[in-house]
C-alpha cells in the first residue's frame, strides 16, 4: 500500500476524525455546575507576590474536591507565590485570570516528593539519575498535579510560572544533592496523570524546572492558544505527550529549551512492561521558536502510532523534524506525518531521523526499536548546518519513509548520515538523500 496514499489520509484524516471528533464534549464543555467558584483569596491567599500562599491554595484545592467539583478561581491582579497543589475531584477548572500570576516556591520542601513508579509507570523513575539508585525513587511533585481525575480545564488567560531559577531547580539538574532537589529528581512544571477529557488554554507558562506540560497516560487531550517559554535549560520541553491517546495541540507558542513538541511512550523496559502507546495526536498550526525540534522519542519504549505535524512555523530552532530511539528502548513507532513544516532557520539539522540517539551495542528482538511508516510531505528548510541526518540500525532499518516536495534552500549545508534507511522521493524533493529512491514523477501529480 502505497504511503503516498495511504499515509495522507491515515496521518491528517485519521487523527482528525479520532481527535476532533473526540474533543467535541471537550471543547464545548462550561465550568462545572456542582460546587461553584472557589476563589483563593476567600481562604486567604494575599496574591503579594512574597507571602506564600500556598496553606491557602491547598484549602481551596480541598474544598472544590469536598464540593465535587468546581471552580477554583486565582482572581485579577494578584501574584500567587505558592508550593505545589493537587487537583482531586472531577469536573474541576482551574481559572487563572488574565492579571494574575501563580508563581512556583524557589523552596523544595514546598514541593512534596512522590514515588516516581507510582505516578509516572512509564518511566518508574525520576530525572537526572540512575535508575536503581535511591535518589531514583522520588521525584518532586510538579507545581499542578492532577491523578487519575476525570474532566479537568486549566485556562483564564493569566500566568504559570514555575519559577525555576539558574541557582535553584536548573542548578541541580546534574547534582541532585543541592537544594533545592536534594536528593529527589526534579519536578515538572505541570503534570496530568491517568486522566481523562482535559483542556489546557489560554495561559503564558513560563520557566519550568525540567518537562514543563507533561500529560501522562491521558485519553482526549485539547491543548490550545498557549504562549510556553523557557530559557535554554537542562529538559526545559515544551509538551510531552506520554502514553497519551486522542491528543489535539494546536495554535500555540513554544519557544523552549529543549524538545519543543515530544511524544513519547516510555522508556526501556518500564515502558515496554506498561505497554501504553501514544496514538491518535495531531499537532496543527503551531510556531516553535528555540528548543530541539518538534519530535517523537527517545522515550518510545511503549509504541507510537497515528501522529501527526502539520502547518508548523520555526524559527531559530535547534533541530527541526526530529524521531529518535536507540537499542534497548524497543517499541514500534509508525504512520507518522510531518506535513506543510516551514523552516526558517535551523541550528542543526533540518531533518533528523535515528536510531541510534546513544549509540548501544545489539541487544535483542524486543528491545531494539523499529520506525515504519513516515511520510515528510510538504517541507521546506531555509537554512541550518544539514540537510538531512537518516541513521537506522544494520538489524532494523527506517522503514518505508516517503519524501513529497520536501526542499532545502542554499542556506543549508549537505547532509550528514545517510545509512540503513528504506526510502524514496518524489521528483520535487530537492534534494533528495544519498541512500534514498528518487523517483520520476511527483505525487502531486497524480
Amino acid at each position: 500500500m502505497p504511503i503516498s496514499s495511504a499515509m495522507r489520509n491515515r496521518g491528517c484524516l485519521g487523527v482528525l476524525v479520532a481527535v476532533a471528533g473526540s474533543m467535541g464534549a471537550c471543547r464545548a464543555r462550561a465550568a462545572p455546575q456542582a460546587g461553584g467558584t472557589f476563589d483563593v483569596t476567600h481562604f486567604g491567599a494575599k496574591g503579594d507576590g512574597v507571602t506564600y500562599d500556598t496553606a491557602a491554595i491547598r484549602a481551596a484545592t480541598l474544598a472544590v474536591a469536598k464540593a465535587g467539583g468546581g471552580t477554583l478561581l486565582f482572581p485579577s491582579g494578584g501574584t500567587y507565590l505558592t508550593g505545589a497543589f493537587n487537583i482531586t475531584s472531577n469536573d474541576t477548572v482551574v481559572l487563572i485570570e488574565q492579571g494574575a500570576t501563580v508563581l512556583g516556591s524557589t523552596r523544595g520542601e514546598d514541593w512534596p516528593l512522590v514515588i516516581a513508579a507510582e505516578v509516572w509507570p512509564q518511566f518508574g523513575h525520576g530525572s537526572d539519575c540512575v535508575p536503581g539508585t535511591p535518589e531514583c525513587r522520588l521525584m518532586h511533585q510538579s507545581l499542578l498535579f492532577g491523578w487519575n481525575v476525570g474532566n479537568l480545564t486549566v485556562t483564564g488567560g493569566g500566568t504559570f510560572d514555575c519559577n525555576a531559577q539558574k541557582d535553584t531547580w536548573w542548578g541541580c539538574a546534574s547534582a541532585l544533592d543541592k537544594p533545592p532537589c536534594s536528593g529527589a529528581g526534579r519536578p515538572h512544571c505541570l503534570m496530568l496523570s491517568s486522566v481523562v477529557d482535559v483542556e489546557v488554554s489560554h495561559l503564558h507558562v513560563a520557566n519550568s524546572p525540567d518537562w514543563t506540560l507533561h500529560f501522562s497516560s491521558c485519553t482526549r487531550l485539547h491543548v490550545h492558544h498557549l504562549n510556553v517559554t523557557n530559557p535554554l535549560e537542562p529538559n526545559a520541553d515544551g509538551i510531552d505527550i506520554d502514553s497519551t491517546q486522542d491528543a489535539l495541540i494546536e495554535d500555540n507558542y513554544f519557544s523552549v529549551g529543549d524538545d519543543a513538541l515530544c511524544v513519547k511512550s516510555g522508556i526501556d523496559y518500564f515502558g515496554r512492561l506498561y505497554g501504553r502507546p501514544s496514538e491518535n495526536i495531531l499537532f496543527r498550526r503551531n510556531i516553535i521558536g528555540t528548543g530541539h525540534g518538534i519530535t517523537i522519542g527517545s522515550e518510545t519504549s511503549g509504541g507510537v502510532r497515528n501522529v501527526t505535524f502539520e502547518d508548523i512555523t520555526m524559527q531559530n530552532t535547534g533541530t527541526g523534524v526530529r524521531m529518535k530511539s536507540q537499542r534497548g528502548r524497543g517499541g514500534v513507532v509508525e504512520d507518522v506525518v510531518y506535513r506543510r513544516i516551514d523552516m526558517k532557520e535551523i541550528g542543526g539539522q533540518c531533518i533528523q531521523i535515528t536510531l541510534n540517539y546513544h549509540p548501544e551495542p545489539p541487544t535483542n528482538k524486543t528491545a531494539t526499536p523499529v520506525f515504519k511508516n513516515i511520510l515528510l510531505e510538504d517541507i521546506r528548510c531555509d537554512k541550518a548546518s544539514a540537510q538531512y541526518f537518516l541513521d537506522g540500525l544494520p538489524e532494523s532499518h527506517v522503514q518505508n519513509l516517503t519524501l513529497v516536495n520536501v526542499t532545502m534552500g542554499d542556506g543549508v549545508k549537505p547532509s550528514t548520515a545517510c545509512t540503513d534507511v528504506d526510502c524514496t522521493c518524489d521528483a520535487l524533493t530537492s534534494p533528495c538523500p544519498a541512500c534514498c529512491v528518487k523517483k520520476s514523477r511527483s505525487v502531486h501529480d497524480s
